[in-house]
């Protein structure tokens, strides 16, 4: 295995804790290698590598911390638009659209309910199906405001997102629950886990079936912070009357996939309604 020179310093990746060593390499020719070790895992690497490897993560490590000191600005809540309550006349043409969807067999899960906006989850297997049904009820498909046409892309394979005008009434399609991306005009999916309980959790209200609170709270909550970049009067309100659901565990476990080690301090701030913090504090969170 080479002969081991020295220990030359010890790490952490995670919650495991590894050894750098220095080796002799196994002959004259081939120099010194270093191992990163401990008594499960060895990873072998010339010292070249390591210099390439290590270099790279410093230059990372530096790129990460002068971002997270440039100032954030927040957009303030007078910024957003005034949300129209959701007229009987509108729930109606959301349960007729809902009780399609569910005649074709196809799977959804709402998002959000607006007067002119119904925000939903399709399922990727069913989008086929789908789209025959907007053939069926004459469905009129739009350029989505925030989609490919207006500059944005789509990460990780996520499909990207549409804009339906049925009746006059608009139709908003996800097929996966989304997070912009820190890279400006980017989207991506949320964590796996999210992904799974968004068609294993879910609520029946109003003949519509919704995505359970906890997926409904995180996508108001990182459609705020990495999206609109400030919390507007609806999204405050949504986040204080279910914050009952920040003593649930599945909630924690949810979130730290997304905010990782910001997840306590995170919930204090929800908790407290202190939203003028959350987003400075987030940017500028380095502890991860």
């Amino acid at each position: 295995m080479g002969e081991k020179i020295r220990d030359i310093h010890p790490i952490t990746i995670g919650k495991t804790s590894l050894m750098i060593e220095l080796n002799e390499g196994y002959t004259k020719d081939e120099g010194k290698l270093i191992h990163i070790q401990n008594n499960k895992f060895r990873y072998l690497l010339r010292l070249s590598d390591f210099y390439n490897l290590s270099t790279t993560v410093l230059r990372g490590w530096s790129e990460f911390v002068y971002n997270k000191q440039k100032p954030v600005s927040t957009r303030p809540e007078s910024e957003f638009g005034v949300r129209q309550e959701v007229t009987s006349k509108a729930l109606s043409i959301y349960q007729k659209y809902a009780s399609s969807l569910s005649s074709s067999k196809i799977e959804y899960r709402v998002l959000d309910v607006q007067d002119k906006l119904l925000t939903i989850v399709v399922s990727e297997e069913n989008i086929e199906s789908f789209d025959l049904l907007m053939k069926e009820i004459n469905a009129k498909e739009l350029s989505h405001p925030f989609g490919v046409d207006s500059g944005y892309i789509f990460l990780y394979q996520m499909k990207a997102f549409r804009l339906f005008q049925v009746e006059g009434y608009y139709i908003e399609v996800y097929s996966q629950l989304p997070c912009a991306s820190i890279t400006p005009n980017s989207w991506i999916p949320v964590d796996k886990i999210i992904q799974k309980r968004v068609w294993y959790k879910f609520e029946e209200k109003n003949g519509l079936k919704w995505c359970d609170g906890v997926c409904c709270y995180i996508y108001h909550l990182c459609w705020a912070i990495f999206h609109n970049k400030g919390f507007s009067s609806y999204e405050k309100t949504v986040l204080q009357s279910n914050i009952s659901l920040l003593d649930d565990k599945e909630t924690i476990d949810c979130f730290k996939v997304i905010f990782f080690n910001f997840t306590e301090e995170l919930v204090q701030l929800l908790k407290k309604g202190d939203f003028g913090s959350i987003i400075p504090r987030y940017f500028s969170f380095i502890d991860y």
